[in-house]
């Protein structure tokens, strides 16, 4: 059915590798100059901040990294296509 066949394209699909590598890449340069860029304005306050933002940023990624592969057995939170794609032929 087209359910199934929107489903396995999405799974076919991965990102392309120098697009996550451009991500990860400006991630970690943002994260390592955002002590420097801020911490003559914060002083102290730098430190739990950076930390913050770098638990917030880092989580966005791992999601992002779960979400990038919905339908992989080996992923924690994988979806279920087997099951979609029965439910969608009956």
């Amino acid at each position: 059915t087209m359910a199934c066949g929107g489903i396995e394209r999405i799974k076919g699909t991965p990102l392309p590798i120098v697009y996550v590598s451009h991500l990860r890449t400006f991630l970690l340069i943002n994260l390592l100059l955002l002590p420097y860029v801020w911490g003559s304005d914060w002083g102290w306050m730098t430190i739990p901040i950076v930390a913050i933002a770098g638990f917030a940023y880092l989580g966005l990624e791992a999601a992002a990294a779960e979400v990038e592969a919905p339908f992989r057995k080996d992923r924690q939170n994988a979806l279920d296509m087997d099951g979609y794609c029965k439910t969608a032929r009956k």
